[in-house]
């Protein structure tokens, strides 16, 4: 039994307007076509191009060629029919070829773009996983507060190359006109580290700062505070 997946970009359709397809093919086409809405307007909008392809390329014959034709010999007559006919299939024909070729080529450049598309991600990841892989590099988890129960956050500490990344985990979306603000605890004084851009994906860059004892996640008002909301912390690790 056919289906929509298979019949679509295998140049199926185009054979069964044209009539190239076997007798168990067409069943299996019109049993999908009583099936499929869609399927059933491509294929009438396909006769409906072909037919108007084959009419707008089709030699125009002069108007003194109907008399010659009705004059010639029957056998001369069906002859010249039987050339304008051929000439009307072979266009239909080669516009189906186009047709084809051009779907096909435009799934190529969709199948292309997408493949760059991955290689530039996969680029991006492999960036990212050098600033967060080097030797001294220290996971830092901090636990969601009864404000994010079960959430996760990890910031990777690296204290030899004075750097840190954020990975906000399963941190909620914060309310609407509010982000969330890092901080780092240095002798009982709350540093900002930086804040959380919504849109800023997986990894976030945050400030390092020498001898802090804990990294902590408040919510803020858009643009960050001087001083962390206390009774908003979202999460908190000790370094």
């Amino acid at each position: 039994m056919w289906d929509k997946k298979r019949v679509a970009g295998s140049g199926l359709i185009h054979e069964y307007v044209l009539g190239l397809t076997s007798e168990e093919e067409n069943e299996e086409m019109e049993m999908l076509l009583q099936k499929d809405l869609a399927l059933q307007r491509e294929v009438t909008a396909l006769k409906q191009n072909l037919l108007h392809y084959a009419k707008t390329h089709t030699p125009l014959v002069p108007a003194s060629a109907g008399a010659e034709i009705r004059r010639a010999k029957p056998k001369a007559r069906y002859a010249s029919l039987a050339l304008l006919a051929i000439v009307a299939s072979m266009l239909v024909f080669f516009y189906a070829v186009w047709t084809r070729q051009s779907s096909q080529l435009r799934s190529l450049r969709q199948e292309l773009a997408s493949c760059e598309e991955n290689q530039d991600n996969s680029r991006a990841v492999a960036q990212l996983f050098s600033q967060i892989a080097p030797k001294g590099t220290l996971p830092v988890t901090l636990q969601g507060t009864q404000l994010a129960p079960g959430s996760r956050s990890v910031v990777f500490w690296n204290p030899t190359k004075k750097t840190a990344w954020l990975n906000p985990g399963g941190l909620p979306a914060p309310p609407p006109g509010h982000q969330y603000q890092v901080w780092a605890d240095v002798d009982g004084e709350m540093i900002p580290l930086g804040l959380i851009q919504p849109d800023g994906g997986d990894l976030h860059q945050i400030q390092y700062v020498s001898q802090a004892a804990s990294l902590n996640i408040t919510i803020e008002p858009l643009g960050g505070s001087d001083h962390p909301t206390v009774s908003k912390l979202m999460a908190s690790g000790i370094i």
